[in-house]
């Protein structure tokens, strides 16, 4: 059996840290770089695996809802509110209750790794 050229290892050697690289980078991306500070305004299902997303008003990014803790994308309205601040690892969710006041959740982000 012939062993394959030490380069073809190499090259699948870089190849394989670049890709643990790309996903550690956007995991650390959403989980203490993104900010988030607004209203909820639109409640999105993304396909093909369907992620359920929230779009929260003054944000560039959606919420992905899918990959908090503590947060059931089903009871979530439109008109609350979601607080997340950079470099901070958890997120608050305030839902408006029906006397016009608000109930407090910590939600915590579902590590991959």
């Amino acid at each position: 059996m012939k062993r394959p050229p030490l380069w073809n290892i190499i090259l699948a050697g870089i190849f394989i840290l670049s890709i643990v690289f790309y996903i550690a980078y956007f995991e650390v991306k959403f989980h203490y770089l993104e900010a988030y500070n607004g209203v909820v305004t639109k409640k999105l299902h993304i396909p093909p695996k369907n992620m359920p997303d929230l779009v929260i008003s003054g944000t560039d990014e959606v919420f992905p809802c899918w990959k908090w803790k503590g947060i059931d994308f089903g009871t979530v309205g439109l008109g609350d509110s979601i607080i997340k601040r950079k470099y901070e690892s958890k997120a608050y969710y305030y839902k408006k209750l029906g006397n016009g006041k608000f109930s407090v959740d910590t939600l915590e982000y579902w590590l991959l790794f």
